[in-house]
């Protein structure tokens, strides 16, 4: 059998004028929420979601985020792609944010889905897995 693979999607349902909701699942089941910018075909600095498509997910350092910081990789007309904490689409620059309750705008415990989902990541890699996000458009 070929290398093991933990795979990440997230579901976008459909953007509103400010911001796009989602949810994460892990290997088909649901994590936790998402939060990021509206996805638009015309690429807008600091506004935008990554483009639907399949990104290799690392954990590298960040001078923003520090160590362990979950990044995505090779995304079209993007650099330092990560998934982090955060409550509302003012706090990305085009990266996901997760968190474990959605509310009207926002999402929340925000930190606490961090938490969860940075050691899925870290003992798949030490593991010697590949891990893998797909984004779907809603």
């Amino acid at each position: 059998m070929g290398e093991e693979t933990l795979n990440l999607l997230i579901q976008r349902e459909p953007s509103d004028e400010h911001r796009t909701f989602g949810q994460l699942f892990i290997d088909g089941q649901y994590f936790c929420e998402t939060l990021e910018d509206v996805v638009r075909e015309v690429k807008i600095k600091g506004e935008t979601a990554i483009p639907a498509g399949s990104y290799r997910i690392t954990m590298e350092n960040s001078p923003r985020f520090g160590r362990n910081t979950i990044t995505i990789k090779d995304v079209p007309g993007f650099t330092g792609v990560r998934i982090h904490a955060g409550n509302t689409e003012g706090d990305t620059e085009g990266c996901p944010l997760v968190g474990q309750i959605r509310a009207d705008a926002s999402i929340l415990k925000s930190k606490a889905a961090l938490d969860e989902l940075k050691p899925e990541i870290i003992n798949a890699l030490q593991a010697g897995e590949q891990v893998w996000l797909e984004i779907r458009n809603g």
